[in-house]
């Protein structure tokens, strides 16, 4: 078999085609929001294509390159929700508030980073991840009154079907000899980044925020 995992590799790599082609198109857009979104699926088609080759050709790799691949793999991760983040930011915050939030954004992922390179654990994409979740939860509910408010029940749909995938990804559940816990993930995952990438052309068809006086919210 020419994967030691083909089911997880393919369905990796699928995660990978749809979450470049959905954010090469977002790039395109003039919306700096639409834009961050758009460079975070591009980060995360990254993850994908690394992962995937990583559970179909790992193991003919040597310890010193799989244990760098996986690091790749979880870096971007988490660049990629440092970038959603900022997309929501963007979008939803009041101005006076993004500088700051997106700095606490930035240092978050610096920390990420250090603890990663430091242990290399899991626990900590599922711990940046979850708070990247939450985070995502607060804006969009917080924003649904702002210019861009079409934009968060997408978000919030989004939210919902990754945090499925997640648990799912969490049991360890295998449903077939070569279909497991880890193939359902990347589905539901692509249907989840569809729906950020809906909220990505929502945010898109919005007039940009210009001016230090645009607090984002909608005027009474």
């Amino acid at each position: 078999m020419p994967f030691a995992e083909p089911a997880t590799t393919l369905t990796d790599y699928l995660l990978a085609l749809a979450a470049w082609g959905w954010g090469l198109r977002l790039v395109r857009t003039r919306h700096d929001a639409a834009r961050l979104m758009g460079l975070a699926f591009l980060a995360t088609g990254l993850a994908a294509a690394v992962g995937g080759s990583l559970h179909g050709f790992g193991p003919r790799w040597s310890d010193a390159e799989r244990a760098a691949a996986w690091l790749a793999t979880y870096a971007a991760i988490g660049l990629a929700n440092l970038l959603l983040l900022g997309a929501a930011i963007r979008a939803f915050a009041p101005r006076a508030y993004e500088l700051p939030l997106l700095g606490l954004c930035g240092f978050r992922f610096g920390v990420y980073l250090i603890l990663l390179a430091s242990h290399r654990e899991f626990r900590y994409v599922v711990y940046d991840l979850g708070g990247t979740l939450l985070a995502l939860v607060v804006l969009a509910l917080l924003g649904r009154s702002t210019r861009a408010g079409a934009a968060a029940p997408w978000v919030l749909t989004g939210v919902a079907i990754t945090f499925a995938g997640a648990l799912v990804q969490r049991t360890g559940v295998r449903f077939h000899e070569h279909f497991n816990h880890n193939d359902l993930f990347h589905l539901v995952q692509v249907a989840g980044l569809f729906a950020f990438y809906r909220a990505g052309t929502v945010l898109a068809g919005c007039a940009p925020r210009r001016g230090p006086q645009d607090s984002g919210t909608v005027s009474r």
